[in-house]
């Protein structure tokens, strides 16, 4: 069984963060933001987390943007236009338009973690993706840190 695994930065420091990493084992970090750039993102913006996780866990990071939300979808999302049950539907079919579980699956074993910016995984994108691959996948779990 090949255990993949999920977690946020938000509300969470590095220490624990990366703590969390480190005991879990992972080994590459799947960074499945659409923008991974924002100021806002503080130690888990794209540069400094791939410092990080190379000097604080000895992981390799990956950005995937193929398995994150549109920028319509997210807008209307956190704008409140859009509920999450829609959204949620509409995020799993663009899943399978863009026909993630055809992707490399080597890149989601071994210790691999897809990150985003939502503290727990029960409303976000993450735990989406996970669901959808462990549907399709033979012997995958999923591990929310």
């Amino acid at each position: 069984m090949t255990t993949l695994y999920t977690i946020g930065f938000t509300r969470s420091s590095a220490e624990d963060f990366f703590g969390r990493l480190r005991d879990a084992g992972v080994t590459r970090l799947l960074d499945i933001r659409l923008n991974n750039r924002s100021q806002l993102a503080g130690f888990s913006k794209a540069g400094d987390i791939e410092f990080f996780l190379r000097e604080l866990v000895g992981a390799d990071y990956e950005h995937r943007p193929d398995l994150a939300p549109t920028q319509d979808l997210l807008k209307g999302y956190r704008g409140g236009d859009v509920g999450w049950e829609p959204f949620a539907d509409a995020f799993l079919d663009l899943m399978a338009e863009r026909r993630i579980e055809e992707s490399d699956r080597t890149r989601f074993e071994g210790g691999a973690v897809l990150l985003c910016s939502e503290p727990t995984a029960d409303r976000c994108h993450r735990r989406l993706v996970a669901e959808y691959l462990a549907e399709r996948w033979s012997d995958l779990e999923i591990a929310h840190l």
